[in-house]
């Protein structure tokens, strides 16, 4: 019992000291051990030591991929062209290699003393922050390059950067223009765009893209599954038994049920068109050229005018015939308006460039009567009376030369 008591008071007395050690606060809190080291800025430099011209450039580099705005290179063993070797060093840096162009704006350096050492003290001017620079990727030639390009795209980046071996000059501005309007499912908004080249020469360049929209990644992503599930509703109502002109005419339908549309340009044309019943006749003609190829029906849009307006249309091919069809322009229409080349005075577009539209017309039969031919005469001789054939007088009959013998 005793004992019992004594440990009671015991843990008494620890609770007072515990509770006056936090009224003071050196409360202490024991947690596992982590090694912590100290920060570059905060540790005494690292010299490194250059006798080369390949030294100081590999020591810059070495500077520009760790993000390092200040260091110090040792130079005690350095020959005479010291001058002339960090100057081109320095030159290469900034203005030929890829990462170095992407990165630095300037780099400045100045001949001095460091613990009683001989060394050029560098101060890097930095256009990117080190994350950017640890975020570019490394591709081989355009086509990965475009790859990654659709990827970043496809998730709405504001950014992406890729060293690119292999370079060669593509217009990447016509390529995100091209593949934006030829995936309109899939890319809510057009950005803006801007291609930054990092050095202007060389087979191995960084290449910066900026992509800017009005939407945000979020909002955009919320869009495109509402898309995609009226897309996947379309194609279930067009179903793929029946003839390509009632799966024409459904899925006409299934738009024109959707809403009263009113004619509007907007900045994510897809997503108002199917969501919101508000697009342009561009709208119009990219929602349907998609809904008619997720079904299996050839269809392809067409730009040109229409009463001297940017007009926007389709050209579709139902059981072998190519028509023109307008949903902008029919929207009073409770039928898919099939037009023919002849129907088409109001609208201009490069028709050379497109099939003739509407049946063919039933070739007139080209035989003519056979008129009776008369011979030619040679072309440097008059023609000439034909002669009449002369009659021939009836002539008696010739006597025998003997006269018959009497029996």
């Amino acid at each position: 019992m005793k004992r019992i008591l004594l440990l009671l008071f015991l843990l008494f007395l620890a609770a007072l000291s515990g509770c006056a050690a936090w009224s003071e606060g050196s409360y202490v809190y024991v947690a596992p051990h982590n090694e912590q080291y100290a920060s570059e800025s905060e540790a005494e430099p690292q010299v490194q030591q250059a006798e080369t011209y390949l030294d100081l450039r590999t020591i810059l580099l070495g500077f520009v991929g760790s993000g390092k705005e200040e260091g110090f290179i040792g130079i005690g063993s350095y020959g005479d062209r010291l001058e002339q070797d960090l100057e081109q060093a320095v030159d290469y840096v900034v203005y030929s290699d890829p990462i170095g162009a992407y990165a630095v704006k300037n780099i400045a350096y100045e001949r001095t003393q460091y613990n009683e050492e001989q060394v050029i003290q560098v101060r890097l001017d930095f256009r990117h922050t080190l994350e950017e620079i640890q975020q570019i990727r490394s591709v081989r030639g355009v086509a990965q390059a475009q790859e990654q390009v659709r990827d970043a795209l496809n998730r709405f980046s504001n950014n992406l950067v890729l060293q690119v071996s292999s370079f060669e000059n593509t217009n990447f501005l016509n390529y995100v223009s091209q593949y934006c309007t030829e995936h309109p499912e899939m890319i809510m908004e057009k950005p803006r765009v801007w291609v930054n080249v990092y050095p202007q020469t060389g087979k191995v360049r960084v290449m910066e893209f900026q992509f800017h929209y009005e939407t945000t990644p979020e909002r955009m992503a919320s869009m495109r599954e509402q898309v995609q599930t009226i897309l996947n509703s379309a194609k279930g109502y067009a179903s793929s038994d029946s003839s390509e002109s009632v799966r024409f005419q459904r899925l006409y339908a299934f738009l024109k049920e959707r809403f009263a549309y009113q004619q509007e340009r907007s900045v994510t044309p897809f997503y108002d068109l199917l969501c919101q019943g508000r697009g342009d006749s561009e709208a119009f003609a990219r929602v349907f050229e998609t809904l008619c190829k997720d079904s299996g029906l050839e269809c392809q849009v067409v730009s040109g005018t229409r009463q001297e307006e940017r007009w926007f249309w389709n050209l579709v091919r139902v059981e072998d015939v190519y028509y023109y069809v307008d949903l902008c322009g029919d929207l009073e229409l409770d039928f898919l308006n099939y037009r023919a080349d002849a129907d088409m005075q109001e609208y201009t577009w490069q028709r050379e460039n497109y099939p003739n539209c509407g049946p063919e017309e039933p070739e007139e039969p080209t035989g003519t009567a056979i008129e009776p031919t008369q011979g030619t005469q040679p072309p440097d001789t008059e023609p000439t009376e034909p002669e009449l054939p002369t009659e021939s007088q009836p002539t008696e009959p010739e006597t025998p030369s003997e006269e018959p013998v009497e029996p």
